[in-house]
């Protein structure tokens, strides 16, 4: 994976919603993740007090745990899982950063504007 640096400007709710469509454009069928905690015969992702943890849910316990303190780290190990192959993860993977960049780039418009905007006049009563 060429770029593993987590995408700062883009909010975690924002990452997982580009997760949630990746995983649908990718034909990746719903019942075999959970992007909210456990569930069973998932590949399941689940904010914890440490950060992220990425696992296979099955009969009630957790397996094969991946843990991170990064939400983009934790899905780009989930997309790993869920690929079937080598080549098509890599091609999942990089779907995912492309789409994150896009949003990365917008946040990073919209901070502009808003810092290239005359300030407010202040009243004083």
């Amino acid at each position: 994976m060429e770029n593993n640096r987590s995408p700062l400007l883009v909010p975690e709710q924002i990452i997982l919603q580009i997760m949630e469509r990746v995983l649908h454009d990718m034909d990746i069928p719903s019942e075999q993740y959970h992007l909210d905690g456990y569930a069973e015969e998932c590949v399941c992702l689940e904010r914890t007090d440490n950060g992220w943890e990425v696992y296979d849910g099955e009969r009630g316990k957790r397996y094969t745990v991946f843990a991170s303190p990064d939400l983009y780290q934790a899905c780009l190990e989930m997309l790993d899982r869920l690929a079937e192959s080598e080549e098509r993860s890599a091609f999942v993977q990089r779907y995912f950063q492309y789409a994150l960049h896009l949003q990365e780039q917008e946040e990073i418009r919209s901070l502009t504007r808003v810092a290239s905007q005359p300030p407010r006049q202040t009243f004083r009563f």
